[in-house]
């Protein structure tokens, strides 16, 4: 292509408009934003077992499998709480002349609710026959995505309000949003609890549950050009 001597004028004046915008815009600032959320755990879960030793492991298995068949039942029997079995294991036990004596049977049940008087209360009538390896609290799916909603908008604000005070205080008027990212983080540990003893039906008292809170955290990164 050929340019007069006109043409080539405007061709460069164009090229300098261009490289005047592109260096009238302002710098770009990196920062994030964060808010935090505490909400009541709604959910409580019991792991429970029973162990029977017998000569043989037939024996053994039989013992266990009664005592967790009656716990489903006192479980199931309760409105409001889940339950069901979970692994199994024997394992042989022996003497001092490592002979085999006889066996030991293992067998897990968990119990989930989030009714927590009707969770004490199976716990409660549980512990006759069972014993309670760890009992955690936890906050429910629907619960942690309420939450991390209301710290999402809480986060978003503060973002935006960030990138404001940095325009201002470097002389800029305004700023656009170049690049986001989100991240979520419910911040659960479980809290487990020490066994608990089986108990009598006359010295047995309502098993105490006391939950706690659980922190849902939405971090906003992100990047704007100020203007």
């Amino acid at each position: 292509m050929k340019f007069t001597p006109v043409s080539l004028f405007v061709a460069l004046m164009a090229l300098a408009g261009v490289a005047n915008a592109e260096t009238a815009e302002g710098p770009i600032a990196n920062f994030n934003a964060r808010a935090t959320v505490d909400v009541p755990q709604d959910t409580a879960r019991a792991d429970l077992y029973a162990e029977a030793s017998a000569s043989t492991v037939a024996a053994a298995t039989e013992e266990v499998n009664r005592a967790l068949k009656e716990g489903l039942t006192l479980a199931r029997d309760v409105h409001g709480v889940t339950a069901k079995t979970g692994s199994f294991r024997s394992f042989p036990t022996y003497d001092q002349k490592q002979k085999v004596t006889g066996y030991r049977v293992h067998g897990d049940l968990s119990v989930e609710s989030h009714d927590f008087d009707a969770f004490s209360q199976v716990l409660t009538r549980l512990s006759s026959g069972l014993l309670v390896s760890n009992v955690a609290y936890s906050l429910s799916e629907q619960e942690a995505a309420t939450a991390a909603s209301k710290a999402m908008t809480q986060a978003s604000a503060n973002f935006k309000a960030q990138a404001s005070l940095v325009a201002k205080s470097l002389g800029y008027s305004s700023y656009d949003i170049k690049e986001i990212s989100v991240n979520s983080d419910s911040g659960f540990v479980p809290r487990p609890v020490m066994a608990m003893a089986r108990m009598s039906e006359a010295t047995r008292t309502a098993a105490q549950v006391e939950p706690g809170t659980t922190s849902v955290t939405v971090t906003v990164n992100g990047s704007v050009r100020l203007k």
